[in-house]
């Protein structure tokens, strides 16, 4: 861990006079948090996940047997309004993982939106 060196902003140039776009706080489609979410409220978008692979079946076996807190990261959710149910946008394999697992929580960044 040596070689840390703090963000660079001098790298894209004139950083300070690039154009942004300011968050809206509190704008319920722009709202997120980290959190650790329950695995049994996690729910599969199959409009939006594809069917699991041969190699994602063997992602999740090496997941399973060599799982590692440190290795397994947050998953991406978004809240269904009103349900408290969560659709994975991304983490898929590590969802089902550790459901295999019996694990009751895991981290997630959690979104909220109007259209979730």
């Amino acid at each position: 861990m040596g070689n840390l060196e703090q963000i660079d902003l001098s790298a894209v140039g004139d950083a300070d006079k690039l154009p942004r776009a300011a968050p809206s706080p509190g704008a319920a489609d722009q709202r997120m948090r980290m959190d650790f979410v329950a695995v049994d409220q996690l729910r599969v978008n199959r409009g939006y996940q594809r069917r699991l692979s041969e190699s994602g079946k063997a992602r999740i076996r090496k997941i399973v047997s060599s799982f590692s807190w440190a290795r397994f990261g947050a998953i991406n959710v978004a809240a269904l309004s009103g349900t408290g149910e969560l659709a994975i946008l991304d983490g898929q394999h590590r969802a089902i993982a550790a459901a295999i697992l019996n694990l009751r929580q895991i981290p997630a960044c959690i979104q909220f939106s109007l259209n979730a």
